[in-house]
Parts: structure tokens; C-alpha cells; sequence
């Protein structure tokens, strides 16, 4: 019989009596949830004759696992009285059930009431009580916090928005009324739709003051920054965009929010997977809130979450919940804390500098074929180029790349002459192509197929050099797919 999942040692120590940290700890406990849940789905799959679930007793340690659980991710403490909570142990059964098949937190909770087995499995076979789909939900929502606040190192965690922008509305919800003054970036400029502009609800709401960047660095302009702020006395400052390729300076920023007393709030949507990685310096020790998508460079679910100062914790969570979303998405908010897991691993750590090393590699390369990226490079996943050196808008630029099997997207450039449906620029990203494996040698690939596609095709499918260009795509993504075949 195989030997029991073990997990780590005493309070703050792993295997063998040596210190670890919060966000060790947690990673071993997701490597060892992760080990039983899948010695589960084992077990029931290789059964042919007895009860599965008193089989999977001799592969995992509950008493250990749910102790490991309750230090990592500690129950929360309630002085409103009431029915105590169900035994943490309990709970961790819930959850092997509810992967080894398939379950919902409300098919979970009809199980509990309709299936004997399940109640003895998850030591409820007496009692008068089961745990209900929110108790469930309760249950997973703590661990996914736990998982943000350990990777991040954060100090309050709300995996419960569905997305960047409701993440985004809750953030205004917390700290500002209709009619509150914010400073964010400008969208020209490389902002967000969600940062004050007038077709978004932010701008609709609330007074936008936006600012740009410096016309010979194309970096912010922290001096304008400084400006404004002092100008307007915003009640948040807003670092973060869609198109900022250059890395930015919190502690700047934090200096001038300090200053004027206001709110900083970092949008890090873009760059959260490459804090994650250890890549580039995080805003969560400077910032009052962070929020971001859990897509992008960080490579999980499509959904969104928040990190902030304790002080402001209540704040969000009622921002959230009750004020900007009704009931929470649990299959995504799980897809989460495994996400939040596989990125304390050493892989995503080197993922995430590849990313970079892969971005500048491929703007280097359009660079030396004419294509001038913006600020001169990039020190993130991503690079915003401007086209008009080889005399083609963006809006062509995107179509001609997608004929050609490649997807980019149009974008204004600073100071950008053309409308923005029309743009000077593209921007360019590489977490896609450098998670299906490529490296340094295809981002030259890559970069002479979108020169290429850019400056020798017209836009239909039938240009000879557009199909030659899908062959070469076709035979790169071969090699690297995107899945495992």
C-alpha cells in the first residue's frame, strides 16, 4: 500500500526542522492537496470491487492535511456567537468529493443529504447538520484568499471579482462617491478604459484628471503626475495601463499620493504574473490596493482579484459583496488558488523572466527592421511600436497580421496623429508564445513574419506572401502547441 500524504512539519517549519515562509508553506500545502486530490481521482478510477471512498483512507492524511489547511489559511474569528463551524477536516473531505466527481457546491450540498457514504466519508453521519453550498463556498473562498495574500504578500485578499473591470469598479465603490476627483493615466496615453474615460462607467462617475508622458522618454511623466496632483487633490492616484512598456516607479508615486493625501491604487491587470514570478519589483508594499486580472501574464483563470493595506480590507470586501456583484463563480475562484499555486514554483518563476527576455528580444528585432518600439524597448511582456517610419496604420498593420495567422491588436501611440480606430501603433506581447515554449531564436522568427505581414501584404487572405507567412505560422505552432499532444 502506498505510504500517506505527509505534509510539512511544526508552526513555521518544513521537513527536517527548517524555517519556511508564508508563501512556501502555502505552496507546499497546494502540492500536497493537489497530490491527494489526484490519489483520489486514482483510487476511483482503478476500483472494481469495495467503497472507494474507504480506500482513499489509506492514501491521505486528513488529520494532517486539515491542520496544514488551518495554519496556512486560519479560520476566521467571529465574536457574534452562534453555530460553531464544521470541523476543518470536514471540509477538506468536501472538496476530495466535490474533484473526485465533478460537483458544485449545490450538487456538493445534495450529495451531503442524499448519499450515506458521503456523510460517513466526511464524518457528518451523525450529525443533525450539513454544510451547505455557502459553507462550501465560505470554505474555498478562504483558501483562495490565502493563496493571493501568500504570493503577493499582501496583508488583506478578495478573490471574489469576476473580472479586471468589476475588480476595478469595486476599488472606486470603496474609496470614492460620484463626483470624486481621480488621477490616472489617460488612455492615449497607454491607460485603461476602466481609468476615467468617458464611454466607461469610471468617466461617467467620477471626475477624471489624466495624465501622460514625457515627449522625448515616452515614459509616465512623474513630474506632471506631481503637478495635477497637487492641482486637483485627487482622492485616488491610479498607476497602471494597457500600453506601458517601461517598468513604474511605486515608490514615486506613493511619495506624491503621501503628499496630497490620497488613495494610490495600482492597476497591475498587465504586469501581475511577472510580480508573481519575481520578474520586476511589486507594487503591494507601496500601494494602498492593488487589483488585476488573473488572466494575461499570469496565466490563469479569466477573472480578476484585489489585494490591499488590512486598513482597508472591510472597505473592498463590502465593495465587492454586497455593492458591485451578487453571488461569486467557486469553479473559478478554485481555478484560482491552483493558479496562485503553480506560481510559486520555481517553472513560473523562469516563465516569467522568459517572458521578458522574449519581449525584448522581439522588439529588438522589429526595431532593427524599422519598426521603432516606443520609450526605445521594454522591460515587461510587452512592446507598444510605432509604425508610421514603414508609412502603415495600425488598423492595417492588425488586419494584414490577421490574414496572415497572426494576432495583434491596433493601438494608439503617444501623441498619436491618427484616430484612435485607426492608431499609429501596434502592441505586441509574448506570455502566449513563450508559455507554448518558444525562446530567443522565434522571436527573430517572429519578428521578420510581422514586418513582413505588415509592409508586403494588402489585407486578403489570397496575397501569395500572406499564405507563405500562414505556412511559416502553421509550422512554428506545430512545434510549439499549446497543449501537450
Amino acid at each position: 500500500m502506498p505510504a500517506r500524504t505527509e505534509c510539512v512539519g511544526g508552526e513555521g517549519q518544513g521537513l527536517g526542522g527548517r524555517p519556511i515562509d508564508a508563501l512556501a508553506r502555502f505552496h507546499r500545502l497546494g502540492a500536497v492537496v493537489e497530490e491527494a486530490l489526484d490519489r483520489a481521482v486514482q483510487v476511483e478510477a482503478g476500483r472494481r470491487l469495495g467503497d472507494p471512498l474507504a480506500e482513499i483512507e489509506s492514501y491521505i492524511d486528513f488529520a494532517t492535511l486539515a491542520a496544514e489547511v488551518d495554519r496556512i489559511a486560519p479560520r476566521p474569528v467571529s465574536a457574534q456567537g452562534g453555530r460553531p463551524p464544521y470541523p476543518t477536516e470536514t471540509m477538506v473531505r468536501i472538496l476530495v468529493l466535490k474533484r473526485l466527481y465533478n460537483l458544485s457546491d449545490e450538487q456538493m450540498e445534495y450529495q451531503l443529504l442524499d448519499r450515506m457514504s458521503y456523510k460517513r466519508f466526511c464524518g457528518l453521519a451523525n450529525a443533525t447538520n450539513i454544510p451547505d453550498r455557502t459553507t462550501v463556498w465560505t470554505f474555498e473562498n478562504r483558501i483562495g484568499e490565502a493563496g493571493a495574500k501568500a504570493l503577493f504578500d499582501a496583508e488583506h485578499a478578495n478573490v471574489q471579482p469576476h473580472s479586471g473591470a468589476s475588480a476595478n469598479q469595486a476599488v472606486y465603490g470603496a474609496f470614492m462617491n460620484p463626483g470624486d476627483t481621480i488621477l490616472a493615466m489617460s488612455l492615449p496615453m497607454g491607460g485603461h478604459l476602466t481609468h476615467g474615460t468617458k464611454v466607461s462607467f469610471s468617466g461617467k462617475w467620477f471626475n477624471a484628471v489624466g495624465y501622460g508622458v514625457d515627449p522625448e522618454t515616452e515614459d509616465i511623466d512623474y513630474d506632471e503626475v506631481e503637478r495635477l496632483a497637487k492641482e486637483h487633490k485627487p482622492k485616488v492616484i491610479l498607476a497602471g495601463g494597457s500600453a506601458i512598456p517601461r517598468l513604474i516607479d511605486f515608490e514615486r508615486f506613493r511619495a506624491i499620493a503621501d503628499e496630497v493625501g490620497a488613495i494610490f491604487w495600482v492597476d497591475a491587470a498587465h504586469f501581475i504574473g511577472l510580480v508573481a514570478g519575481k520578474a520586476i519589483p511589486s507594487p503591494v508594499p507601496h500601494a494602498d490596493v492593488v487589483s488585476f486580472t488573473t488572466h494575461k501574464v499570469l496565466r490563469g483563470p479569466r477573472s480578476g482579484a484585489i489585494v490591499c493595506k488590512e486598513e482597508h480590507a472591510k472597505a473592498i470586501d463590502k465593495a465587492v459583496f454586497p455593492m458591485m456583484q451578487g453571488g461569486p463563480q467557486m469553479h473559478t475562484i478554485a481555478a484560482k488558488a491552483v493558479n496562485f499555486k503553480e506560481c510559486a514554483t520555481p517553472e513560473y518563476q523562469q516563465y516569467a523572466k522568459d517572458v521578458i527576455a522574449n519581449s525584448q528580444r522581439l522588439a529588438e528585432g522589429l526595431k532593427a527592421k524599422g519598426i521603432r518600439p516606443t520609450t526605445g524597448g521594454t522591460d515587461t511582456h510587452l512592446s507598444l511600436l510605432d509604425l508610421r517610419d514603414v508609412d502603415v496604420t495600425g488598423a492595417d498593420a492588425e488586419l494584414r497580421c490577421d490574414v496572415a495567422g497572426i494576432t495583434l491588436n491596433k493601438n494608439a501611440i503617444p501623441f498619436d496623429p491618427q484616430k484612435p480606430n485607426i492608431a499609429s501603433g501596434i502592441r505586441v506581447g509574448t506570455p502566449s508564445v513563450t508559455t507554448q515554449g518558444m525562446g530567443l531564436a522565434e522571436m527573430d522568427v517572429i519578428a521578420d513574419v510581422i514586418h513582413r505581414a505588415v509592409t508586403e501584404t494588402d489585407g486578403t487572405p489570397e496575397h501569395p506572401v500572406a499564405q507563405e507567412i500562414r505556412e511559416q505560422v502553421t509550422d512554428l505552432v506545430t512545434r510549439f502547441p499549446a497543449y501537450p499532444r
